[in-house]
């Protein structure tokens, strides 16, 4: 047995009816916490000293505080994220499944339509397909919502769950997510 998915087929071995509850936290590695940081701290240095040092009204003393205050933004981002390692960032429940980085509101596991894998490199992501007035209703982060014609024009059309920092497995997940997708259609 197998499910169909968006990408290719997975077996299922004998993981129906497996739905592990709980979910996965998000965390930003040290070493990259470290680096963007650092990169942060940089571009900020860089921009101050050309806001300060170009010509009052000129578009490099512009450049410099928007520089400095796109600077200030990543290393808040940085640091907040760093601080809030404990965030679940993605559940699995009987609600649906809830990425706080895509949505506010958890997708319902039977509006999944399919759901596959795209890889770039080491980047894994898995893309859910779901019907537009889905995507609608459950809120989707700014950032989700910027990315979707990206995309779909990389090939990948649909909800991205990105794996990066996750504390569950990459396969772990997909079957879970197939697990409880059929679940949930059986049940319909």
């Amino acid at each position: 047995d197998g499910a169909v998915c968006g990408f290719g087929v997975v077996a299922l071995d004998g993981l129906e009816g497996v739905m592990p509850v709980g979910g996965a936290r998000g965390r930003l590695p040290g070493p990259l916490a470290l680096g963007l940081l650092a990169l942060a701290a940089v571009m900020l240095a860089a921009s101050l000293w050309l806001a300060f040092h170009s010509a009052p009204g000129t578009i490099y003393q512009f450049v410099g505080w928007f520089g400095a205050l796109f600077a200030g933004a990543i290393a808040a981002a940085v640091v907040w994220r760093w601080l809030k390692t404990d965030e679940v960032v993605l559940r699995l429940d009987a609600a649906g499944l809830l990425d706080r980085r895509l949505s506010r509101l958890p997708i319902p596991w039977g509006a999944i339509e399919t759901v596959g894998t795209w890889q770039a490199g080491e980047w894994q992501v898995l893309v859910l397909r779901v019907p537009p007035e889905t995507e609608t209703a459950i809120d989707l982060t700014v950032a989700a919502r910027a990315t979707r014609s990206s995309s779909a024009e990389m090939g990948a059309d649909g909800l991205w769950v990105d794996m990066t920092g996750l504390e569950i497995s990459h396969d772990r997940l997909l079957q879970a997510i197939i697990a409880r997708g059929e679940a949930a259609r059986r049940n319909q």
